[in-house]
Parts: C-alpha cells; structure tokens; sequence
C-alpha cells in the first residue's frame, strides 16, 4: 500500500485580523513554539512525586497551568487564523482541543472533577504530535 503524505493548506482569509492570525498560526516558529513547549510541558509532567514538599507541588501547578493557557491559546489562534471549518477538519486539532478544554476545566476540580492521572496521560499523547513532526525536518 502506498502512504501519501499530503498537506493541505488553508485558503488565506481576507479580513485582516484574520489574516494576521492566519500568518501567526501558519508560521514555522510557531509551530516550533508549540512543539518545545509539548516536549518542556512532558518534562514537568515527569516531575511529579510522593513525598514532594508543598512549595515544589506548587511551582508543577504554576507550570501546569502556564503549559494549559499556552495550549488554549494555541487553538484559539488557529481557529480565527485557519477557520473553524479547516481547523475541525484535522483529526489532530480535535485531539488537542479536547485535550486542552479538557485540560483548562480541570485547573478547577470544581468545575469539572478529572481523573489528573487519566488528563496527564492523554497529553503525554501529544508526544506522539512532537514525533511525527520531527520526522518531516
């Protein structure tokens, strides 16, 4: 069976502020961006342990939530610059948008009560993203 990688790209929007988040989203640096921030957010995520003292707990929360506004930022922007419509249309981008919303309510456990175990699982997934990326440079 023949694998073909194609990419579409999508069509640049006429109304200039969509068309600056448009050149921001479709980039290189920001993809960069994006992918160093997934494979720094992994490493925080490792840094967990029994036994770690408050202060320490508190600085992987800060970062935890830093990591989260990043991620949810990332999705806004790709869907004013790209279009609801082409950004929906990436199995990926859906992937990273459950986990992102998914990720932002679960900074309040009132708001909606996760599994964090089960939530940080999911977005070491995103790794998965970081390599396949790496594999087309």
């Amino acid at each position: 069976m023949i694998e073909a990688d194609i990419e579409i790209e999508a069509e640049p929007p006429e109304n200039k502020c969509r068309m600056f988040t448009y050149n921001f989203a479709t980039h290189p640096w920001f993809d960069m961006t994006i992918n160093i921030s997934i494979g720094i957010n992994m490493i925080f995520l490792c840094m967990d342990y029994q036994g770690a003292s408050e202060e320490y707990l508190k600085v992987l929360a800060v970062a935890n939530t830093v990591f989260v506004i990043i991620f949810v930022l990332e999705a806004i922007i790709k869907i004013i610059g790209l279009g609801y419509a082409f950004y929906f249309s990436s199995a990926s981008n859906i992937f990273d948008f459950v986990i992102s919303i998914a990720s932002l309510l679960g900074l309040s456990d009132s708001i909606l009560p996760l599994n964090v175990t089960a939530l940080r699982l999911l977005r070491v997934v995103r790794l998965l993203r970081l390599a396949k990326s790496s594999r087309r440079l």
